[in-house]
């Protein structure tokens, strides 16, 4: 990881903070983490093809709109990464 500063933001108080950790080539951050979790960034590819696609994955991997959190408060990879 690259010795980055991280960066902690909340985007919607009932999920509480995310920490964006580390910066890869693409600007993008190497893993962010939630509730206590680290979770592995996806390519940019595969976020791209979210942008344009109906639905998007969630930090734990459920299939939801782009925008959205799924059934346990989980926000989708576009909303963390404040892309929609």
């Amino acid at each position: 990881m690259a010795d980055h500063p991280s960066f902690t933001f909340t985007i919607n108080d009932a999920i509480g903070p995310v920490t964006q950790l580390g910066l890869r080539d693409d600007g993008l951050p190497e893993t962010v983490e939630w509730r206590g979790q680290v979770f592995d960034v996806p390519e940019l590819e595969e976020l791209e093809g979210w942008v344009f696609d109906s639905v998007c994955e969630t930090l734990e991997g459920n299939m939801i709109e782009p925008d959205g959190f799924d059934f346990e408060g989980c926000p989708s990879w576009l909303l963390v990464l404040e892309m929609v």
